[in-house]
C-alpha cells in the first residue's frame, strides 16, 4: 500500500492531473504561499488546530437502509410480543392493534417512551413493554453496534489523529445547519447572540484544548451529550473570527508564514446549508477579507454527497490549499485519515510532497483557464485570475427561505397549551401566522389524532398533488375545522416535502406534544406577498427571542416604573411640546457682535435681522418652511451661522456625537430645524428627495444615480432590479455583516426582498405628482440616499434582515416600544395581556416598513412622508415609536374587542377613519426621549 501511495501521490503525476484533486497530496519547499508571499511550512508544530464538527441529528442514527430497517424490525417486535403475557391473552384484533403500535413506537425513536398510537394502548401493556430488555431503547442500540454510527466514524478519525493533535493547540467548534432549506431557526442562530442563553449556546459550542490536552474520547463524549434543545450556531462566521483571533494572537511570536492554523471540517450531513455552493463561495470572501491569511481547509465527508457539493468542496479546498476526502466504505476511513495526516502535519513528508502552496497556485491556474466550479476570489492580485464578486453570488442564486418552520422559541410558545399568562401571547402568534397562510395545530394529549393524509404523487401533472395534503378529518381534529386538502408543510422543527418518507412523518407525529403546520388559503393576507410575507415572518421570530428571552414588565420594576414616573411628571404641564420648544428656542437665540461682519451689514432693516437673532428665529419659526432656510441661510456670513452652522453634523462629528450637542449656538440652531421639521409646512415632494440628501451628507456627485441603475466595476451586470440595487448598497455599507449573515442562512438573503418592497413604496410616496418618473420607476431616490439610510444611525440595513445584528438590535427596539406603550396606555396594555395579544408584532412589522402601510387613504401619505422627513433630520427611530404608540392609542375604541378583532382590525387599515387627527402630531405629543430608550436598554 505505501509503494502504491508513493507512486500516486508522485508531484510529476499531479502536476499532469492524472490524480483526482479530492486526494492530492504536493508540497515542494520552494512554493511561494499566495497569500503571505513566502514559503508555507505547513508541518510546524507550533500551527494550532481548528476541527469543526457538525452535530447533525442523524450523527447517532444507525447507518442502515430503510430495507434494512424493515428486516430488522419485524422480528423484533414479534419476538417482543410473544414474550409478553400480557399480549398473549389479548383476542386477535387486539393483538393487531397492540403490534401496530408497538411497531410506531419503535419507529419513533428512543425517546418515544408511552407514545400511544391510533389504538389507544393500554398504559399496563407500554408500561411492560418500556420495562421489558426488548425495549426501544434496545432496539436503536442493537442497530447502532451492527451497522454503526457517523459519529463512531467521527470518534475513530479523532482518535486516529490524536498522536498529530496533542502536539499541538486545538479549538474544537461544533455547528449546526439545516437541510437544504434554511428557516427561521437558522435566522436565530445565524444572527448575532443576544442574552444569556444565546451567549451560553455559543460558549457551549466551542472547546479549548492546550498542547497535550488533546482526547478524541472525550471530545466525542461532548459532541454527543450536547442538549438537543440547544443547536449550535451555523459555522463560517465563527470560523472567520477564530481564525483571525489566532492569527493576531500569534502574530508576534510566529512569523507570517506559520500563521495557520489548518482547519480540518467533518462533514456528517449530505445536505447541510453550510456546505452549500453558494454558501462555499461566500465563505471565501470572507475568509480572504477577515483574516490576515487565508487559512489551510481540508474536509472529510461521512455521507455521500452529491456530485454538485463534492465538486464545490473540492474547489473550496484546493482554493485554500487543502485536501478533500470522501470516505464511502468504513474500511477505506484509515488510510485515508493517515494520508491526510501526513499532508497536513509530517515535514518530512512536506520536503518530497507538494503542500498547500502548490495547490493554491494549481487552483489559480484553473481559475485564469476558467475550469472551476465555483467563482472564488483570486488568492493573490498578481496571478492574474479573474476576480470575483461576493454580489454576484447574492444576486444571481435563487436561494429560498423557508418562513413556515417556526424559531425553537417560537415552538415553545405554540406547544404551550396552558394559555398560562407569560405564553398567553401565542393566540395572537397563531393568527398572526393565519394571515400568512398558515396554520398550527398542536396536540398534546396521547392518543389518535384523526388526520388522514395523502402522499405526494410525483408522477400526477397537478402540482398541489406533489406535497403532503389533508385528506379527512375525524375526531379530535375535526373540531379544529381544519381546511380541506391543506398542504402539510412542517412537524414542529421538520420540514415535510415532497421526499419527506412517510417513516419519517409517522416518527415525528408520534411524540407529544406536537405541531403540526398546514398552508391553508383561508384567512390568507399577504401569501402572495413575498416581500411582505417574510416581513411578516421576521417580525414573528423577533417577538418570539424578545418574548422568550427577556422577563415581562412589572409596574414597579425598572424599566417601566422609570419612564412611567417620567411621563407622570410631565403631564400635569399645560404648555405643549410645540410651544415648549419655541419658547426655548427663542429664550437662547443670541449673537454676539463680533460674528458679523461689517461687509453683511446693509441699510436695510430686513439684512439687519442677524443684529437681532431672536426677532429672525421668531420669523422663521412662524413662516415654518423647510424649503426656505437654507436659503436664508445662503445671504450672508452672519445668516450662515445662525441658520446653517451646525443645523446637521458635519463628516468630523458623525464619528463624535458629543461635540454638537455641547455647543450651545450649534444647540440651538439644530432645534430650529428640528422645530420647523416637525411642526412647519411640509415641503413639496419634489424637493424631498434634495432636502433628505442634504441632512445625509450624501455626494452631490450620486445625485444623478438612481437607485437601480447604480454600477460598479464589480457588479453584476443584472442591476435592473430593486433587490439587487439594495444589496448593493448594504454591501458598501457594512459587507462583512452582511455576508457573515448570508452563509449563515445557508445563502439565502430574505432582506433584499423586504427591502425591495419597503423601497418600492418609499419612491411611490416621494415621487412629484406631477413628475415623470423614469422608465426603472426607481427615481427620484439614489443610491447615495438609500446607502447613508443603511448605516448607522438610521440602522436600515438591520431593521430589513441585511445583517448579523438585525435580531438582536430589534429585540432591543420591541422591547423599547414594549415599555413606552406599557407607561402611557396602561390600560390598553393590561387589556391586550389578559387577551394574548402581542403589539410588539405589529410595531416590528410597522417599523420594518417604515409606518408606510399605516395608511387609509390618500390623505395620509402627507403624514407618512413628515415622518419620514423626521427620521431623516433627527437621525432617531424613536420617532417610530412614538407614532406606533401615537397609532394604537387613537384606535383604542376600536381596539377593545377580544384578539380576533384586535388582530383584524389592525390588518385592515382602511376601516381606521382617524377622522381629521394627523398621527404626525399626536405623535410628536407623545414624549419618547432619547435618554429613556437608553435607560431601557441599559437595563435589560
Amino acid at each position: 500500500v505505501s509503494a502504491i501511495v508513493s507512486v500516486l501521490f508522485h508531484p510529476e503525476i499531479i502536476s499532469c492531473g492524472w490524480f483526482p484533486g479530492h486526494v492530492v497530496m504536493a508540497t515542494p519547499s520552494n512554493v511561494k504561499d499566495d497569500v503571505v508571499g513566502r514559503p508555507m511550512k505547513h508541518g510546524n508544530a507550533s500551527t494550532p488546530v481548528i476541527l469543526c464538527l457538525e452535530s447533525s441529528r442523524c450523527l447517532l442514527e444507525p447507518l442502515c437502509s430503510p430495507q434494512e430497517l424493515q428486516q430488522e424490525l419485524v422480528p423484533y417486535v414479534l419476538s417482543h410480543s410473544l414474550q409478553s403475557k400480557t399480549f398473549l391473552k389479548l383476542s386477535k384484533a387486539e393483538r393487531q392493534l397492540r403490534v401496530k403500535a408497538l411497531t410506531q413506537q419503535m419507529l419513533s425513536g428512543e425517546q418515544a417512551g408511552s407514545v400511544s398510537g391510533n389504538g389507544g394502548e393500554s398504559p399496563a401493556y407500554i408500561k411492560e413493554a418500556d420495562s421489558s430488555e426488548f425495549g426501544p431503547q434496545r432496539f436503536w442500540a442493537y442497530l447502532r453496534t451492527k451497522y454503526g454510527t457517523l459519529g463512531g466514524h467521527l470518534e475513530q478519525t479523532l482518535r486516529l489523529l490524536q498522536p498529530r493533535l496533542k502536539q499541538r493547540r486545538v479549538v474544537v467548534l461544533r455547528f449546526d445547519a439545516d437541510e437544504l432549506v434554511p428557516s427561521s431557526s437558522l435566522l436565530v442562530r445565524a444572527s448575532k447572540p443576544f442574552g444569556v442563553s444565546a451567549e451560553a449556546a455559543l460558549s457551549s459550542a466551542r472547546c479549548c484544548c492546550q498542547v497535550g490536552e488533546f482526547d478524541a474520547a472525550a471530545v466525542s463524549s461532548w459532541l454527543a451529550e450536547a442538549p438537543v434543545s440547544v443547536r449550535a450556531p451555523p459555522l463560517w462566521s465563527r470560523l472567520v473570527g477564530e481564525t483571525a483571533a489566532m492569527q493576531e494572537s500569534t502574530a508576534g511570536a510566529v512569523d507570517d508564514q506559520h500563521l495557520g492554523p489548518h482547519v480540518l471540517l467533518f462533514c456528517t450531513d449530505a445536505e447541510s446549508t453550510d456546505m452549500a455552493p453558494k454558501v462555499l463561495t461566500l465563505a471565501a470572501h470572507s475568509l480572504l477579507g477577515g483574516c490576515r491569511a487565508v487559512p489551510c481547509l481540508s474536509s472529510i465527508q461521512f455521507r455521500q454527497q452529491t456530485s454538485e457539493r463534492l465538486a464545490a468542496l473540492q474547489d473550496m479546498c484546493a482554493w485554500s490549499g487543502g485536501l478533500t476526502i470522501n470516505v464511502d466504505e468504513p474500511d477505506a476511513l484509515q488510510l485515508s485519515v493517515e494520508g491526510l495526516a501526513a499532508f497536513l502535519f509530517d515535514e518530512a513528508a512536506g520536503s518530497s510532497s507538494s503542500g498547500p502552496g502548490e495547490r493554491r497556485e494549481f487552483y489559480a491556474k484553473k481559475q485564469i483557464v476558467g475550469n472551476c466550479f465555483l467563482a472564488l476570489p483570486a488568492l493573490s492580485k498578481a496571478s492574474g485570475s479573474p476576480s470575483s464578486h461576493p454580489l454576484q453570488a447574492l444576486v444571481e442564486d435563487g436561494t429560498t427561505f423557508d418562513a413556515t418552520i417556526p424559531s425553537d422559541s417560537m415552538l415553545d410558545v405554540l406547544l404551550d397549551v396552558s394559555l398560562a399568562m407569560p405564553r398567553r401571547w401565542s393566540r395572537s402568534l397563531r393568527l398572526w401566522r393565519e394571515c400568512r397562510g398558515l396554520r398550527d395545530i398542536v396536540f398534546s394529549e396521547p392518543g389518535g389524532l384523526g388526520l388522514e393524509l395523502d402522499e405526494p404523487d410525483l408522477h400526477s401533472c397537478d402540482p398541489e398533488r406533489h406535497s403532503w395534503r389533508l385528506r379527512a378529518t375525524h375526531p379530535p381534529a375535526s373540531s379544529l375545522q381544519i381546511e380541506e386538502k391543506a398542504r402539510l408543510v412542517a412537524v414542529n422543527r421538520l420540514r415535510v416535502h415532497s421526499g419527506t418518507p412517510r417513516g419519517e412523518v409517522a416518527k415525528r407525529v408520534a411524540c407529544r406534544p406536537v405541531s403540526m403546520t398546514f398552508r391553508c388559503n383561508r384567512g390568507a393576507v399577504f401569501a402572495d406577498d413575498l416581500g411582505m410575507s417574510l416581513s411578516l415572518a421576521a417580525a414573528e421570530v423577533t417577538v418570539g427571542e424578545l418574548r422568550e428571552g427577556l422577563p415581562p414588565l412589572k409596574n414597579k420594576e425598572p424599566p417601566l416604573s422609570t419612564v412611567a414616573e417620567k411621563i407622570a411628571r410631565t403631564s400635569g404641564n399645560n404648555i405643549g411640546p410645540k410651544e415648549k420648544q419655541a419658547h426655548r428656542i427663542l429664550a437662547a437665540a443670541k449673537v454676539a457682535k463680533n460674528d458679523i461682519d461689517e461687509s453683511d451689514t446693509s441699510t436695510k432693516a430686513a439684512m439687519r435681522l442677524p443684529e437681532h437673532p431672536a426677532l429672525l428665529y421668531l420669523i422663521l419659526l412662524f413662516c415654518g418652511d423647510l424649503v426656505m432656510l437654507p436659503r436664508v441661510g445662503f445671504l450672508g456670513r452672519a445668516w450662515s451661522n445662525l441658520i446653517l452652522h451646525g443645523s446637521r453634523p458635519s463628516e468630523e462629528d458623525l464619528g463624535n456625537a458629543g461635540s454638537v450637542h455641547g455647543d450651545t449656538g450649534f444647540r440651538e440652531t439644530q432645534r430650529l430645524w428640528r422645530w420647523v421639521v416637525r411642526w412647519g409646512h411640509a415641503p413639496p415632494r419634489a424637493k424631498v428627495p434634495g432636502l433628505w440628501r442634504w441632512a445625509l451628507q450624501t455626494a452631490a456627485a450620486d445625485a444623478s444615480k438612481p437607485v437601480s441603475s447604480a454600477s460598479e466595476p464589480s457588479q453584476p451586470s443584472d442591476q435592473n432590479t430593486c433587490a439587487s440595487a439594495v444589496l448593493l448598497a448594504a454591501m458598501k455599507a457594512d459587507a462583512a455583516s452582511l455576508l457573515g449573515f448570508s452563509q449563515g442562512l445557508g445563502g439565502a438573503c430574505p432582506g433584499s426582498q423586504i427591502a425591495a418592497a419597503v423601497v418600492s413604496r418609499l419612491v411611490t410616496l416621494v415621487q412629484d405628482v406631477g413628475g415623470h418618473p423614469q422608465d426603472n420607476g426607481l427615481a427620484p431616490l439614489d443610491s447615495s440616499i438609500l446607502e447613508a439610510l443603511l448605516r448607522e444611525p438610521f440602522c436600515l440595513q438591520r431593521v430589513w434582515f441585511l445583517s448579523e445584528e438585525a435580531v438582536p438590535w430589534l429585540v432591543a427596539q420591541c422591547r423599547c416600544f414594549q415599555v413606552e406603550f406599557a407607561a402611557h396606555c396602561p390600560r390598553l396594555f393590561r387589556h391586550f395581556m389578559n387577551e394574548g395579544f402581542a403589539p410588539e408584532l405589529f410595531y416590528c412589522w410597522w417599523l420594518q416598513q417604515g409606518m408606510l402601510i399605516c395608511s387609509s387613504g390618500s390623505s395620509d401619505e402627507e403624514d407618512l412622508l413628515r415622518l419620514w422627513t423626521i427620521f431623516v433630520f433627527e437621525r432617531s427611530h424613536k420617532i417610530f415609536v412614538r407614532a406606533a404608540v401615537a397609532l394604537l392609542g387613537m384606535l383604542e375604541p376600536k381596539l377593545r374587542g377580544d384578539v380576533d378583532q384586535i388582530v383584524k382590525v389592525l390588518f385592515s387599515p382602511q376601516t381606521w377613519d382617524l377622522g381629521r387627527a394627523s398621527l404626525v402630531d399626536r405623535a410628536l405629543a407623545t414624549k419618547v426621549t432619547r435618554s429613556a430608550m437608553q435607560d431601557i436598554l441599559c437595563t435589560e
